[in-house]
């Protein structure tokens, strides 16, 4: 009989390279903080922060149809992984010389280019939402995953703590000037996304033994229904994640905010990174715990938990008169959810869904979610139109009925359901 997991500890550590490297590229193209000061650098335009979340949401939930059908049908995982990779990351990259040479003179043609990278990459990472996933799911034992992503995630804060640190340094009066210290934040994020693609291109994996059908797109379609008409478990998650992706509409706002209540101006974004991180390397040693001694449903609830938490102090922030810290708190607090939401709802999915379903079940999470990119083109729209703070308060209402309904999601543990009465 084959062994279930080969090569399992070269896999293991290549697929925590891949995880740390991405994470700390990422760092340098966060669309939190970086992105949306870039953009409004450019053009002091906070719509077009707006425009670039919307595309963030489209390009990255989209794809995940395309991806769970041609997975479902795929003996090997690996090669649209890799592909999708190096296609996403290359844009980034191009943004290199693209700001040195053209961000003086033309900003608004350095911000088209800065659309069409984040489409590219988030197509990518749309596709990869689906494909890292099951090839983690394929690679690694079900005992382990937990603490694989915990692992990754402390690993991955850690790491992008020191390119805060390095952000910080290039954007205050110590760095190089504008543009070369945009255009070089943006070639540590290369960096980071192609150490990541040389460890992804080095996995080994065995084909599936049966032969598949050709994947496509209807049959992927009709499967992802029915999925959510059979599952309530599923139908349940995919309307958390809905709630609290029109609550993180919201987010990439919060720098602009930050910026107008707090003097110092870019010098502090390396702060806010710093933050974001070290509350990731809190969810990083929280979740995995949480999901390896209680389960995965647990981690979700707890992350739904601090994305409301997150938005209440940002929605009463003028209220305190010390905003930088108010700010930095608020950012730790958005590092967790940031650095735990993906992987904690990905263990959920991977824990309710039967093996040639799993494409599917993270298709629906990911495609479902789709429609929030009116509320981040909504948000882009009114941001100057009325107080930041209402606009924050709205987003808490859906975050605290994404919390709610958080409440009844069923209790599974590495695919065993805990309480019989939730298996409807």
């Amino acid at each position: 009989m084959a062994e279930p997991h080969p090569w399992l500890g070269r896999n293991l550590l290549l697929l925590l390279v891949d995880f740390v490297a991405f994470s700390i590229g990422f760092a340098f193209f966060d669309p939190l903080v970086i992105v949306p000061t870039f953009a409004q650098t450019l053009t002091g335009s906070e719509f077009a922060v707006g425009i670039l979340s919307a595309l963030r949401i489209v390009f990255i939930t989209v794809p995940q149809i395309w991806a769970a059908g041609v997975l479902t049908a795929s003996p090997r995982k690996k090669p649209l992984l890799l592909w999708s990779s190096v296609g996403g990351r290359l844009p980034v990259a191009l943004m290199v010389p693209a700001i040195l040479f053209l961000a003086p003179i033309s900003p608004v043609l350095v911000l088209g280019l800065l659309a069409v990278a984040t489409a590219l990459f988030y197509t990518s990472e749309g596709l990869n939402g689906i494909s890292w996933p099951d090839i983690v799911g394929k690679l690694l034992p079900a005992d382990i995953r937990g603490r694989f992503l915990g692992t990754g995630q402390l690993l991955s804060s850690l790491g992008a703590l020191a390119g805060g640190y390095l952000i910080q340094h290039i954007l205050s009066g110590a760095g190089p000037s504008f543009p070369r210290n945009w255009a070089l934040i943006f070639a540590y994020a290369t960096i980071g996304f192609f150490g990541s693609v040389l460890a992804i291109s080095l996995l080994r994996e065995r084909p599936d033994n049966s032969p598949k059908e050709t994947g496509n797109v209807r049959r992927s379609i009709a499967l992802l229904w029915r999925s959510l008409r059979e599952d309530a478990r599923l139908r349940r998650i995919v309307l958390v994640e809905l709630l609290l992706g029109t609550a993180s509409s919201v987010f990439p706002f919060f720098v602009i905010r930050a910026a107008d209540l707090v003097p110092q101006g870019q010098s502090v974004l390396g702060s806010y990174i710093i933050a974001q991180n070290l509350g990731g390397m809190a969810a990083a040693l929280i979740c995995g715990l949480v999901v390896d001694r209680l389960g995965s449903w647990a981690a979700v609830r707890l992350g739904t938990a601090v994305e409301t938490a997150t938005l209440a102090l940002v929605t009463l922030a003028p209220l305190f008169g010390v905003p930088y810290v108010v700010y930095l708190i608020a950012f730790a607090l958005l590092g967790f959810v940031s650095a735990s939401s993906w992987w904690t709802f990905t263990a959920y999915l991977m824990d309710i869904a039967e093996t040639d379903r799993r494409p599917a079940y993270l298709a629906a999470s990911g495609v479902l979610k789709s429609p929030v990119f009116v509320a981040s083109l909504a948000v882009g729209a009114l941001y100057t139109r009325t107080s930041p703070e209402v606009i924050f308060g709205i987003a808490l209402t859906f975050a605290l009925l994404a919390f709610l309904t958080s409440l009844t999601l069923a209790r599974v543990k590495a695919g065993v359901t805990l309480d019989a009465r939730q298996t409807d």
